[in-house]
């Protein structure tokens, strides 16, 4: 993982080390516990430790910006720097915790459903979600909790900025998709063309 073009390294012992250009180190961050994640934008990091369920957000000098305590209940979370927000799973509902107000909301909820938060894309901006036992993921908007796109897997995704190339299987079928975000898809392979798919 880079952190403003520099290389972050996690050891065994669950302290952060960031390089320099010359490959020596040139921060550390000692952090003693169970990193479940590592989300990296721009000049920030944030780290989840899963021992004590916060969120440290440090900057590229691995000093701490922020510390967020998640409730006890929060399963799954996922962590957008670009968003300020953590999307974050309670029982038949996700829900998003504001990093700068501290504030919760519901994000979409599930009724007897139990949801499961699985990735994102385009550095939070489209959770993808399971729900009970379903193998089907649902993609749903980070901001507002509708669907944006359901009933495909994807294989692989690569980003950048609004721009989008994956690989998805539609049922049995494997596809390889272009597109812009909110525009409408070019498939290589496949039927899902002049469709919106994130």
């Amino acid at each position: 993982v880079l952190l403003g073009g520099k290389p972050l390294l996690l050891d065994g012992a669950g302290n952060l080390t960031l390089l320099g250009e010359s490959g020596l180190q040139e921060a550390h961050f000692p952090l003693n516990q169970i990193v479940e994640d590592i989300t990296v934008y721009g000049k920030q990091a944030a780290v989840y430790l899963k021992d004590s369920r916060q969120v440290l957000v440090l900057n590229n000098r691995l000093e701490q910006q922020q510390q967020i305590s998640l409730p006890e209940e929060a399963a799954d979370p996922i962590v957008s720097l670009k968003n300020g927000k953590i999307y974050y799973c309670v029982p038949g509902q996700v829900r998003v915790l504001d990093m700068k107000t501290g504030l919760t909301a519901p994000l979409r909820s599930f009724g007897e459903g139990q949801p499961e938060l699985t990735g994102s894309c385009f550095d939070g901006d489209v959770l993808a979600c399971r729900v009970g036992d379903s193998q089907k993921v649902l993609y749903i908007n980070g901001e507002t909790g509708q669907t944006v796109a359901e009933n495909v897997e994807i294989l692989s995704l690569s980003t950048w900025q609004t721009q989008y190339y994956c690989r998805i299987l539609d049922g049995a079928v494997e596809q390889q998709v272009v597109g812009t975000r909110g525009g409408e898809a070019q498939c290589f392979t496949g039927d899902l063309t002049g469709k919106t798919l994130f």
